[in-house]
C-alpha cells in the first residue's frame, strides 16, 4: 500500500508535466581546457610551473507557461569551488580524500573514484512581457555594453559571471529601451532592514538594428550599513582598502555610471565603453582615521576591418584604467575591469610576478611566491595595447597572431617601474561546424621593469600553453 501511494504521488507530479513538454528548450555548453602556465612568478630559479585541466557543463532551460511568460534559468554541473561567483569548472582529477580520509576506501592514493559533483544554479528568472515593456524577477544574469564592468559570462570560455536577485522593469518605446531595477544583494535579519545590501539602477538602451547600431548608459547605486559592509580592509597579513589597521565600520555608498556604443559595418566593427566609479566605501583608514572614498575611471575601445568575401581581419584592443594612488590614504582611485574581459592569454588574466603590482590584490589577484590561483588576474592600474591579426585557412581553421603591451599608471609597489613587458599570442582555432570550437594557444611574454621593483624581484620570460574545446547545444 505505501509503495502504492508513492506511485501514485509520482505519476501525478509527473502527468502535469507533459503538458509542458512541447513549451520547455534547453541549450547549453560543455568545455574541457588543459592550461600549462610556465614561470608565472617570473623567477626561472623557482622552476614553478602550473599544470592543470579543468572541465563545466552548463544547462539553460528555458519553459514558456503561456504567451509572453517565460521561465529562465542557468545551471551549472562540475563546478571548481576554489571561490565563489564562478564557472571555472571542476579541476580535471578531483581526487577522493575530502579531507577525512581513513582506510584504502577514501584515499587518494589507493580509491578507484573521485569526488561526486553537485549542481550549482546562477539564475533562476521569469519574464512577464506585454505591448509595452517587460516584468522581470528573479535571479538576473546582468551584462552591459562591451562588459568591462558588468559581465554575464555567457561567452563559451568565460569563466565568471555577474548576476543580481532583482525586479525590474523595462519600457519600450520604439528603439529606445529604459529598464528600472531594485535589487537585494544580501538580506541579513529579515525583521531589520538596516543590515541589508540593496542596489538600484536604471538602464538606458537604444538598438537600431538596420543601422547597426547600439547605445546605452547604465547607472548602479549600491548601500550598505555599517552593520552589513563586510567590504575587505587592510591588515599587515591581508590585503584590502585602506592602511594596516583599517576597519569597514561605515555605510557604503557607491555610485557607477557606465556608457558605451557599439556598430558593425560590412567592412568594420568599433565600440567603446567608458566607466566611472564614485562612492564611499564605508571604510575608516587605519592611519587618518578618516573614511575612504572611491574615484575611478576606465575606458575600453576595439576596433577590427574585416573587408567583405575575404579571409582576414584586423583589429585592437585599446583602453586604461586608473590605479590606486598610494600616496592619497582617503581615496581608493584603482579600477578594476571584469575578469571576463580578455585582451592577451597571461597579461591581466593570470596573476604575474611576486607583488601586487596591478593593485588588484583586494579582489583576489596580484602576484605571490607561488601564483597558485586560476585566471583571477584583471585590467586596473594601467594603459594596454593589444593588436591581432586573424585569418580564415580553408574551411575550418582559423589562425591568429596578438600582440600585448601596457604601462602602469600608479606605481603601487616601491621602486617598480611602469614598463609591463611585451606579449605574443599565437592561436589556432578549429571549427568543423558551428557548435564546435577547439582552440590552441600559445603565448610568450617578455616582462618589463615594472616587475622587478627595483631589483627586489626577477623578471624572467613566461609561457603559456593552453588547449580548448567548448560544444554548444
Amino acid at each position: 500500500m505505501r509503495l502504492f501511494k508513492v506511485n501514485f504521488l509520482l505519476l501525478s507530479f509527473l502527468l502535469p508535466l507533459q503538458s509542458f513538454a512541447g513549451d520547455i528548450s534547453w541549450s547549453g555548453v560543455y568545455r574541457f581546457e588543459a592550461n600549462s602556465i610556465i614561470n608565472s612568478e617570473l623567477d626561472s630559479d623557482k622552476n614553478f610551473q602550473k599544470d592543470y585541466g579543468l572541465h563545466h557543463l552548463v544547462l539553460m532551460p528555458k519553459m514558456v507557461l503561456s504567451d509572453g511568460i517565460y521561465l529562465k534559468g542557468r545551471m551549472h554541473l562540475f563546478n571548481n569551488n576554489n571561490s565563489s561567483g564562478n564557472q571555472l569548472g571542476a579541476v580535471w582529477g578531483g581526487g577522493a580524500n575530502t579531507g577525512s580520509a581513513n582506510s584504502s576506501f577514501d584515499s587518494n592514493a589507493s580509491s578507484d573514484r573521485v569526488s561526486p559533483q553537485t549542481l550549482n544554479i546562477s539564475e533562476l528568472y521569469a519574464n512577464f512581457n506585454h505591448q509595452f515593456g517587460q516584468f522581470i524577477v528573479g535571479r538576473v544574469p546582468l551584462h552591459f555594453g562591451l562588459g568591462i564592468t558588468y559581465n554575464s559570462g555567457h561567452g563559451l570560455f568565460d569563466h565568471w559571471y555577474d548576476n543580481r536577485d532583482m525586479v525590474a522593469y523595462k519600457f519600450y518605446y520604439g528603439n529606445l529601451s529604459a529598464q528600472i531595477g531594485y535589487a537585494k544583494m544580501v538580506e541579513s535579519t529579515i525583521n531589520a532592514n538596516a543590515d541589508d545590501v540593496n542596489e538600484l539602477s536604471l538602464h538606458l538602451q537604444y538598438e537600431n538594428p538596420e543601422a547597426e547600431f547600439e547605445a546605452g548608459a547604465y547607472y548602479q547605486l549600491r548601500t550598505a550599513s555599517a552593520s552589513a559592509n563586510d567590504i575587505a580592509t587592510k591588515t599587515s597579513t591581508t590585503p584590502g582598502f585602506g592602511t594596516d589597521g583599517s576597519t569597514n565600520d561605515r555605510e557604503l555608498e557607491t555610485k557607477d555610471f557606465n556608457i558605451y556604443m557599439k556598430r558593425q559595418r560590412q567592412n568594420y566593427s568599433f565600440g567603446f565603453e567608458g566607466a566611472f566609479h564614485k562612492g564611499a566605501l564605508g571604510v575608516t583608514d587605519g592611519d587618518t582615521g578618516a573614511g575612504i572614498t572611491r574615484d575611478a575611471f576606465a575606458f575600453a575601445g576595439e576596433y577590427e576591418y574585416h573587408p567583405m568575401d575575404s579571409n582576414y581581419a584586423i583589429g585592437a584592443k585599446v583602453g586604461m584604467a586608473t590605479g590606486d594612488d598610494p600616496a592619497t590614504k582617503g581615496d581608493f582611485e584603482g579600477f578594476w575591469f571584469d575578469r571576463n574581459y580578455d585582451v592577451a592569454t597571461l597579461l591581466f588574466n593570470h596573476a604575474l610576478g611576486q607583488d601586487n603590482f596591478l593593485g588588484t590584490a583586494p579582489n583576489g589577484g596580484g602576484g605571490s611566491t607561488d601564483n597558485s590561483g586560476y585566471d583571477v588576474e584583471q585590467i586596473s592600474n594601467v594603459i594596454y595595447l593589444a593588436p591581432y591579426y586573424r585569418k580564415k585557412i580553408g574551411s575550418n581553421w582559423t589562425g591568429e597572431l596578438g600582440f600585448a603591451t601596457g604601462f602602469l599608471q600608479q606605481k603601487v609597489v616601491s621602486g617598480s617601474g611602469s614598463d609591463l613587458g611585451y606579449e605574443i599570442d599565437l592561436s589556432l582555432t578549429y571549427s568543423p561546424y558551428e557548435r564546435l570550437q577547439w582552440v590552441n594557444e600559445f603565448a610568450y611574454l617578455l616582462p618589463g621593469d615594472a616587475f622587478k621593483a627595483g631589483g627586489t624581484y626577477k623578471a624572467d620570460d613566461a609561457m603559456a600553453f593552453i588547449s580548448k574545446v567548448a560544444i554548444s547545444f
